[in-house]
């Protein structure tokens, strides 16, 4: 079997953050490789940040997401989509 590679090598990139359009770097990573070590899909991550050093991990909370900060995060969106788009009201 061969052996699984511990290092990789990504390229920082860029995308344009919303409202504002101004360009900001960007890291994306997939693979195979993800979760096999643990990060799956839906895995909620800690990332610590330092001078030239990203430490990704698995979250250590207990328990899942707040529900209250939940419903009032879905709350927000349904208010933004109302103002947003008040044509599409009743067409869904």
């Amino acid at each position: 079997m061969p052996r699984e590679r511990t290092l990789r090598k990504l390229t920082v990139t860029t995308r344009s953050s919303w409202p504002t359009s101004r360009l900001v770097p960007q890291v994306r990573m997939s693979g195979a490789y993800l979760a096999r070590v643990g990060f799956t899909p839906g895995t909620v991550l800690d990332v610590a940040v330092s001078h030239g050093v990203l430490v990704i991990s698995v979250a250590r909370f207990a328990g899942g997401p707040d529900p209250v900060t939940i419903k009032k995060a879905v709350e927000e969106l349904q208010r933004e989509w109302k103002r947003r788009f008040p044509e599409r009201l009743g067409k869904d």
